[in-house]
Parts: structure tokens; C-alpha cells; sequence
């Protein structure tokens, strides 16, 4: 039903999940078309040490490596100050840059899948009414959500009432959703199988030049707020200076607002020789590093659905984590990992010592992981997406 089909993406980045879940998807239809949003301004931060601007630079945005020949993607530049005032406008800037490569490109679409609410799924909401296709959004942030459903903003409650169909990557505000939808699905997010496979734990280690004799944690995510680092560097402390795991390190991979506060604390603690703030890594580059440790750690303050718990899972890692977001949805048991309360690091550092004590069935890890390959995720969409058309059609 979907061979002659053709599918329009308005994404916000074409790396890591977004990329991965449409190319595990394009075998299933004729063309697929991926405008993605881009912020040329962030280029300025290769001069100039803005480290916020640094992850919206195209290489972190866009990886075409391993495109399939029937992906078809188009950057859609945007050029405005990333500043709040310039951010309630975007909607509708975003959506005539989107309109432009359409009309140039000539592309012909039969249905509509956008990322996020604002600012694709406002593209989505304005391409449905032009062109009469259906459009699925998928809500991913539960922070970002409760934001805009808070808010009052008539804008956001449109695309949601507007949509086809949503989905959402955790089971979090689906019943908030259902006052705007009453077609909304929880459809977990996946990882790429072909990317994120177990390796050899020392090979790993000794590639990137890091001790086989260490204990090594790795956590990802951008150094902001809601990601929790500060809560992390405390538990890191208390597992080092108060129970004395003095060979522990951890490789924190990811950018933001919070690194200089993040340096300062680390330095104060005297933990210089135990947490390292790596910076951001491409994707290509985060399995390696995913197959060095022996714990991944994250200790988010809100999340929809990790990918990197679903990526370190996949390489039959032992998870800790907190209680938020999609991601005791995951962990429904203690073979796959610990999670404690946000804001905890007492609690966290107990995890951390836990884990390192316990003896890890890797193997039974990698097996409950494959739920989670986007191959299987997508089967869920591939229902959507013919029942959409369908009822189009009909």
C-alpha cells in the first residue's frame, strides 16, 4: 500500500533518532522527503568558544552517511538570533522556508510526519491545511509539553487538535493530550541495530586511550539543567571520597549552558582525576565509547524517552537512572538496571556502588534490548501510517 507512496519529515535534526527511525522506515515507501530545520548562525561558534551553538553546527544536525538512495534530504536555513523573542515567531518563519523548498523542489507528498510541536508540527499543522495530507506528530520532550500546555497559547493546542494522529515516546500526558486528540499513541522510541552492537569492553578502551583497570561510567545528554549533571558530580563524589572508590571514572559526552558551573564544581571537589566533561561527540562516535564502560549513568530531571538508555542497553550495559519521563517505562526490572528519585545524590551514589558489586547478565540485557531496534518500533508506525491514508482515501 505504501510502495507508490511518497512521506514528508519535518524534523529539527537528521542524526541519531530521527535519522535512524526514517531510515529504517524508507524501504516501506517510494520517495522519502527530510526538510530538516537548520541554524546557519551557529557555524560562528568554529570561531568564537559558544559552546550552546555548538551542537545546531550542520555536522551535529545532519550525517548523510548510510543514506538510503530513495532518502531525499533539504536543509531549511533559518537565520535569527536563538533568543525567546525571536523563538514565538519561528512557527511561521519556519514554515515559508519549508513552503520555498517544496515549490523549488518540486515535491509531492502523500502524507505528513513531523517532530515536536513547535516548531515542526506548526510546519505540519500549515502544510495539511495547503495541501489536504494527513499529519502524525510525534511529541517527544514531557518538559517541553507541560510547557506548552501550561502556557495558555492557542497556537500549540491548534496542532495538537489538528493532527491526524499523535504520538507520544512516553506514556506521560497522554490523557492531558486526549483533551486536545483522542487519537494519541504511546509508541516508545528505538536505537539502530546496525550501530549500537556489543564490542569487546578492554578493545574499546584501549582505542579511545582509556585504563583497562579503571571502574568507567559514561553518561550523555547537554549540560543543562534538566539533565541533572550537578546531582551526577555529587553522587560522584560521595562514591569516591566517602566510600573510597578512588579508581572510578566517568566520561560525561555532551555540551550546554552549565559546563563552566559543571568545571568549577568538579575543581572544588578536587575530582579533576575522576569526571571528565568530554564535549559532544557524533553519533557514529558514541558506540565506542558506550561499549567502554561498566555502568551508563544518567540522572535526567525530566525525559521523554532516552535514546542512549535504549543505545547502552543495546550494548548490554547495566542502566541507572532516575525515576522520569518514559524511562521507568524501560527499566521494569533490576537485571536491567537501578532507578532512583531525581535530585538525589545519596541515592544515586548508592546505585552507582550497587551496580559495581553486582554481577550483570549482559547477554540477557542485549536480548530484552531488541523490543527497542528501530526496526520493531517502526511496525507500530507502518500501522498508522496506512490507516491514515486510508482514512484519507476513503
Amino acid at each position: 500500500m505504501l510502495k507508490d507512496k511518497n512521506i514528508l519529515y519535518i524534523v529539527h535534526s537528521y542524526h541519531s533518532f530521527q535519522k535512524d527511525s526514517i531510515e529504517a522506515i524508507a524501504k516501506e515507501f517510494k520517495n522519502v522527503y527530510v526538510i530538516v530545520r537548520y541554524k546557519p548562525i551557529a557555524e560562528i561558534s568554529k570561531i568564537f568558544p559558544i559552546n550552546t551553538l555548538k551542537i545546531h553546527r550542520r555536522e551535529h544536525i545532519f550525517q548523510e552517511s548510510g543514506m538510503p538512495s530513495n532518502v531525499h534530504v533539504y536543509l531549511a536555513p533559518l537565520w535569527y538570533i536563538p533568543i525567546n523573542f525571536f523563538y514565538r515567531f519561528l512557527g511561521e518563519y519556519h514554515f515559508k522556508v519549508v513552503e520555498r523548498i517544496i515549490n523549488r523542489e518540486k515535491i509531492k507528498f502523500d502524507l505528513i510526519h513531523a517532530h515536536f510541536t513547535w516548531t515542526s508540527g506548526y510546519v505540519g499543522m500549515k502544510l495539511k491545511r495547503k495541501f489536504n495530507k494527513p499529519l502524525i506528530l510525534t511529541i517527544h520532550s514531557s518538559s517541553s509539553f507541560k510547557y506548552q500546555l501550561e502556557s495558555g497559547d492557542e497556537k500549540f493546542y491548534s496542532i495538537w487538535r489538528e493532527a491526524d494522529v499523535i504520538t507520544k515516546v512516553n506514556s506521560h500526558d497522554i490523557e492531558d493530550l486526549k483533551k486536545f486528540n483522542k487519537r494519541v499513541y504511546y509508541i516508545p522510541n528505538g536505537f539502530n541495530q546496525g550501530l549500537f552492537i556489543p564490542e569487546d569492553k578492554d578493545k574499546s578502551r584501549e582505542s579511545l586511550g582509556l585504563s583497562t583497570e579503571k571502574k568507567i561510567l559514561v553518561s550523555i545528554g547537554h549540560l543543562d539543567e534538566c539533565k541533572g549533571q550537578e546531582y551526577l558530580v555529587k553522587a560522584i563524589d560521595i562514591v569516591v571520597n566517602k566510600f573510597g572508590y578512588k579508581n572510578l571514572q566517568i566520561y560525561i559526552i555532551g555540551e550546554g549552558i552549565l559546563r563552566g558551573k559543571l568545571e568549577h564544581e568538579i575543581k572544588s571537589l578536587e575530582l579533576s582525576n575522576n569526571i571528565f566533561l568530554i564535549g559532544s561527540k557524533l553519533h557514529k562516535e558514541i558506540p565506542i565509547w558506550v561499549n567502554s564502560c561498566d555502568i551508563f549513568v544518567m540522572s535526567s530531571l525530566n525525559e521523554g524517552m532516552p535514546i542512549s538508555m535504549l543505545e547502552a542497553l543495546a550494548c548490554g550495559k547495566y542502566f541507572i537512572g532516575t525515576k522520569v519521563g518514559g524511562i521507568p517505562e524501560i527499566i521494569k526490572s533490576d537485571k536491567y538496571g537501578i532507578l532512583v528519585e531525581p535530585k538525589n545524590p545519596e541515592a544515586l551514589a548508592k546505585a552507582i556502588i550497587d551496580s559495581l558489586k553486582r554481577t550483570i547478565k549482559k547477554q540477557e540485557i542485549i536480548e530484552y534490548s531488541q523490543n527497542f531496534s528501530w526496526e520493531n518500533i517502526m511496525k507500530q508506525y507502518l500501522v498508522i501510517y496506512k490507516k491514515a491514508l486510508k482514512e484519507k482515501n476513503d
